[in-house]
């Protein structure tokens, strides 16, 4: 289910005039194919009318097994294969729910000899929260010789840890709302593209305490988010260490400054990417958990939603003339919103909208980027500087 049912019904990842993604592993459902009660929209998310509203679902088609080796034997099986997934989002209802959860494996690899397992690594699709870059998160098992008192013992050893595939984005993201005046930002590239060994976030030591407050979201040992009624996706702070304090800090470059910044971020898995009830909850935790002052407290966590500028000067926003729109910056407060939603109108069209989509469109779908959550779909994404010093 992971990754080679065929014939699902996906959400189309689709181009600007309805087009499917060649590398997207879809194809368009042959005539009568088409499921009846599935969500009629329009690419770029507005409100639409009888006329233009259509059905841009597609038919998931995955890659085959790039099997290298394949055997079998007396003393067991030999096995070889490398292999990349697209994982597609399901296609919505009417009412829009999802048919089935959204896959989340993009790379199946492993080397077995003799029944034996040398080498799986499996990938995960997610993003950077709030910030949106896609990440992956890689569990990696290799069989390695340890001494075991005076004898040699093959083990294996599993370790996991995140990649960031696409260092650079570019703001405005797809679906940002306000035109992105509230995230003054060209783009960010990640430093951090591979991080140390992180915890297992699905597993918690035993008897660990756990870290934040009971509510909607808590937080557990391992940086794992747990969700009140549940989730379908997995979404944590990546840690080194099972305590609170031991977030990875991802090192990254801001619209081209000579000085890099570093601080915390969350990765959310394909599944709660696309997941409208957990990226609501996410983007509230994000928001509301760590409140402006936060970052005088003696907290562990006071400063991840803080970005530290360090007193460079940074342009707010466009120049009517060079340096009238530059300040000199201490921090960012970052936060999150849904992606701008279309469908809505009336009203005055420079106000400004807290935007609480969280459901991606067929256009938005075709980015690797999960365009549609939160702003920056990531959009998550839309990114949102709640509290600005200016150095004196």
């Amino acid at each position: 289910m992971l990754s080679s049912v065929p014939g699902l019904p996906v959400l189309g990842r689709r181009g600007p005039k309805g087009e499917l993604d060649r590398k997207g592993s879809q194809i368009d459902p042959p005539p009568g194919f088409r499921l009846a009660d599935l969500k009629l929209e329009t690419l770029d998310g507005s409100a639409g009318t009888p006329d233009t509203l259509r059905d841009y679902s597609a038919i998931y088609d995955p890659r085959e097994l790039s099997v290298i080796e394949l055997s079998l034997s007396a003393i067991g099986g030999c096995l070889n294969l490398d292999t990349t997934f697209v994982p597609p989002a399901s296609a919505r209802r009417w009412n829009g729910s999802d048919l089935f959860d959204a896959f989340t494996v993009e790379r199946w690899r492993q080397r077995t000899i003799l029944g034996r397992d040398v080498l799986v690594e499996v990938v995960f699709k997610g993003f950077l929260f709030p910030l949106g870059h896609g990440a992956s998160l890689v569990k990696l098992t290799e069989r390695t010789f340890v001494r075991v008192g005076y004898t040699p013992v093959a083990v294996q050893i599993q370790r996991m840890f995140l990649k960031v595939g696409d260092p650079v984005k570019a703001y405005p993201a797809q679906g940002q709302p306000n035109r992105a005046r509230r995230w003054p930002c060209a783009g960010i590239e990640i430093l951090t593209v591979t991080t140390p060994d992180i915890v297992d976030p699905t597993g918690d030591v035993p008897d660990s305490p756990s870290c934040g407050t009971p509510g909607k979201v808590t937080v557990a040992a391992s940086g794992r988010l747990d969700f009140e009624g549940g989730s379908p996706g997995l979404c944590f702070w990546p840690r080194t260490a099972s305590r609170d304090g031991a977030e990875v800090w991802f090192e990254m470059r801001v619209s081209g400054e000579a000085v890099p910044v570093k601080m915390p971020l969350i990765f959310a898995d394909n599944r709660a990417i696309n997941h409208a009830p957990t990226m609501k909850a996410l983007v509230s935790y994000h928001n509301t958990e760590f409140k402006d002052g936060a970052a005088e407290t003696s907290s562990p966590l006071r400063q991840v939603t803080t970005l530290d500028r360090r007193g460079q000067p940074v342009v707010m926003g466009l120049e009517k003339k060079p340096g009238d729109t530059t300040y000199e910056t201490a921090w960012w407060r970052l936060k999150a919103e849904g992606r701008e939603d279309l469908a809505v109108t009336g009203g005055d069209p420079y106000a400004v909208n807290n935007n609480p989509s969280m459901v991606n469109n067929a256009a938005g779908s075709r980015r690797d980027l999960a365009q549609s959550d939160y702003d920056a779909r990531w959009a998550p994404a839309s990114l949102d500087h709640a509290a600005l010093h200016r150095g004196e």
